[in-house]
């Protein structure tokens, strides 16, 4: 069979998955990076009416925040400080749950200035928000076209809709929408989608080489691969054997690999799986239980209590004795001021 997206694969890139790359999210972030944005001057009042409005917003003063911005936005300001208020508006209005005024502020914006892909952007989110994927598709590729910034929200939104496609049964336009798919990024949830379609077309071979490259790519995403095999063929011993072969001994399917082993009744071989993979997850709760009833069954009493001894000791070490109230931080050393947010005696012990 003719591979019908063998020009995906030339243009993908690998990319590391990290908090930095969400960043621009933010909209003090995004608004900072507008093009032709001038230095800040510290000696104009309009920088720090904005700055306090941020600050407000961030505290939930969403009244205080909208009111200050709205008396802004009457005055007399420059094309860069009417941007900077209108965006600013936009996302006090959404987050206030004031969505209908945030749509109409945003759209004000795009028709003062049709060529500022902020605006576009910010509107797609709204569509997100709405579950109207194909409106907020077209708006991303608009900002992302000005911008040129907007490559990876654009491309998980498009795939995010076409598994809604999918699940609707629109398989067609489900095709056509990956066919636009441009500036591929090798992340699990291209596999998935990538997989998902030839399943539906098909083309079984593809899925299921689709399906390892995802496993391969995250473990900790392999459950919804393993999910995917479910769905559309049937999982055996033998055909979990195959993918084990390919993908290793991850966790999830694992674990399907025991109950199913244990489900035949070929508990010996069971319990030599369940040891290999508490060896790599030691503090796993359901690799625990599993470990513990397949010893039980077959009458190794002493290794029941052996293991749980030895579990019970590992997370006496493993667990931080003390942990910050305010941020979470843990630690096993006391002190009156968090470590982490400096925050005052909000450091207790931990006893959940």
């Amino acid at each position: 069979m003719i591979n019908p997206f063998s020009w995906l694969g030339k243009k993908g890139k690998r990319i590391d998955r990290r908090v930095e790359s969400f960043l621009k999210n933010l909209s003090i972030n995004r608004i900072d990076t507008l093009k032709e944005l001038p230095d800040l001057d510290i000696d104009k009042p309009f920088n720090a009416y904005v700055t306090l409005a941020i600050l407000l917003r961030e505290k939930g003063e969403f009244h205080k925040a909208i009111k200050l911005l709205e008396n802004l936005l009457s005055g007399e300001l420059s094309v860069d400080d009417e941007k900077l208020v209108i965006l600013n508006l936009a996302i006090t209005y959404k987050l206030a749950g004031f969505v209908d005024r945030a749509e109409q502020i945003i759209r004000e914006g795009i028709e003062r200035f049709p060529a500022e892909g902020y605006f576009y952007y910010e509107l797609a989110k709204l569509k997100q928000m709405y579950n109207d994927w194909e409106e907020a598709v077209k708006n991303f590729e608009i900002a992302n076209g000005l911008n040129g910034i907007f490559q990876e929200e654009l491309f998980y939104t498009k795939l995010f809709y076409i598994n809604k496609l999918l699940d609707s049964g629109k398989i067609d336009k489900a095709f056509k929408v990956m066919k636009t798919l441009k500036n591929i990024l090798l992340v699990p949830f291209f596999y998935y989608t990538l997989a998902r379609i030839y399943f539906e077309i098909g083309d079984s071979d593809r899925a299921y080489r689709n399906v390892v490259t995802g496993m391969r790519l995250s473990e900790k995403q392999s459950d919804m691969f393993l999910k995917l095999l479910e769905k559309y063929q049937s999982l055996d011993v033998e055909e979990l054997e195959r993918l084990i072969d390919k993908v290793g001994l991850i966790y999830p399917v694992a674990l399907r690999y025991v109950e199913l082993l244990s489900g035949r009744g070929d508990d010996e071989k069971a319990l030599e799986v369940i040891n290999k993979v508490a060896e790599k997850y030691p503090l796993k709760a359901e690799v625990k239980e599993h470990q513990l009833r397949l010893m039980w069954k077959l009458g190794k009493r002493k290794q029941v209590v052996d293991v749980i001894v030895s579990s019970l000791e590992r997370l006496k070490k493993e667990r931080k004795k003390y942990v910050c109230e305010n941020c979470g931080y843990k630690t096993d050393t006391f002190d009156w001021c968090c470590p982490k947010c400096k925050s005052w005696e909000t450091l207790r012990l931990d006893i959940d």
